[in-house]
């Protein structure tokens, strides 16, 4: 049976739910800096229920996630990095991030806020120094369900 994941976003500052996306865009990004935080779920609306939530990035060829990372938490992100990952059952809005993906294809735990649908996810990603021209990232979303 094929199932499929929803990504939904949501206002950064209000938690209002903007639409439903296929792939993350972060805009422009002043070189060295991160860009705005970003909002997320996952939705599986053909589930009864998902566990076993976890988010991770299996590429980045010109950013590098995580070169040296730091204070390892229980879900698996760090405190430095490039690439800002938190999580939270409710809404809060949130200007900065001070996690991270640790590394390359390390899952970060996201858990579940209701039966189907995942904790708000907070990204974010800085521009490297030496990349005047554009980054990019593929992010892979893995579950249970029932």
């Amino acid at each position: 049976m094929s199932i499929t994941a929803v990504i939904r976003e949501y206002n950064p500052s209000t938690g209002n739910l903007l639409g439903t996306i296929n792939d993350f865009d972060y805009g422009n990004i002043n070189i060295g800096e991160f860009c705005s935080v970003r909002v997320f779920d996952v939705y599986v609306p053909e589930a009864s229920y998902i566990s076993n939530v976890t988010l991770q990035i299996t590429s980045s060829p010109k950013i590098v996630v995580n070169a040296a990372p730091i204070d390892i938490g229980a879900d698996g992100s760090a405190g430095n990095g490039n690439f800002g990952i938190e999580t939270s059952i409710t809404f809060v809005s949130r200007n900065t991030l001070t996690r991270f993906f640790a590394g390359l294809s390390a899952p970060v735990t996201v858990g579940t806020r209701l039966g189907n649908v995942s904790k708000f996810i907070y990204l974010n990603v800085r521009m490297a120094l030496d990349i005047a021209d554009s980054g990019s990232a593929v992010y892979k979303v893995s579950f249970d369900y029932s």
